[in-house]
């Protein structure tokens, strides 16, 4: 279900409103290759992304065996790769705000 159009804009001003980013946060992400950032995002902005991405994976997802014949993993993971590259909502919220290219310089 896409944004409607009077949210979009709100949704699209907070993703790339400035979120500081501390020495330590990129130090951290440099040694270990993840960072936990908290309160980065509103619940709204969340549950409207959440949303989305859900019902995309729902979408795209090939996997169509049985519970009982999947793999351990298959039973515990439900796997889409690259979907920004087709949906532009999407990759608004992946790349939002450029923080990965701080982290990765």
């Amino acid at each position: 279900m896409p944004i409607p159009i009077e949210k979009k804009q709100t949704l699209l001003d907070e993703l790339n409103a400035a979120y500081p980013l501390s020495p330590s946060d990129i130090q951290f992400y440099r040694e270990r290759g993840y960072v936990k950032l908290k309160h980065v995002f509103s619940s709204e902005l969340l549950a409207c992304y959440g949303e989305i991405i859900t019902d995309r994976v729902f979408t795209l997802n090939k996997l169509t065996k049985p519970l009982e014949e999947r793999t351990t993993y298959e039973k515990a993971f439900l796997q889409v790769m690259n979907m920004w590259r087709d949906d532009e909502e999407i990759k608004d919220f992946v790349f939002a705000n450029g923080w990965h290219a701080l982290l990765l310089n």
